[in-house]
């Protein structure tokens, strides 16, 4: 299983306000997404408040082309003064440990970068209790 969730509030610069450039920036983004969309069957929500964000959620089987990652990256090519954040955890990582916690990506001023989870991860045992096969109800 592979678990996302991420948002990305969408603008074309990380302080000017011109409604046509960020217009602009926001029709490419939304293109590219609607694009992203038809290849890999995926579907974010675009523009729900007055302001342009994106979010995206969800449980997959595997992992996959790792399109949540990739929109995350389109986001800052084409608004470079966007800002937003990726978790995701791959129950099927090859290294072990990885599986136990949450991958997050920020992206900042048009560059996405790794960073460490300091909420959720380990996410056993903080948001998950081992597997007991003595308990009475597993």
């Amino acid at each position: 299983m592979y678990e996302f969730h991420g948002w990305a509030c969408v603008r074309y610069h990380a302080h000017d306000t011109d409604p046509v450039k960020q217009a602009d920036a926001w029709g490419r983004v939304v293109s590219r997404l609607r694009e992203l969309e038809r290849q890999t069957g995926i579907h974010a929500t675009a523009g729900f408040t007055d302001d342009e964000v994106i979010a995206w959620h969800g449980l997959q089987t595997r992992r996959g082309d790792a399109w949540p990652l990739q929109l995350l990256r389109l986001i800052g090519e084409e608004a470079e003064g966007s800002y937003g954040l990726l978790y995701a955890r791959d129950f099927e990582d090859p290294d072990e440990p990885s599986r136990n916690r949450f991958r997050v990506w920020a992206l900042r001023r048009g560059v996405v970068e790794e960073e460490t989870d300091p909420f959720l991860s380990p996410f056993q045992p903080r948001c998950e209790d081992p597997l007991d096969p003595t308990r009475p109800d597993a």
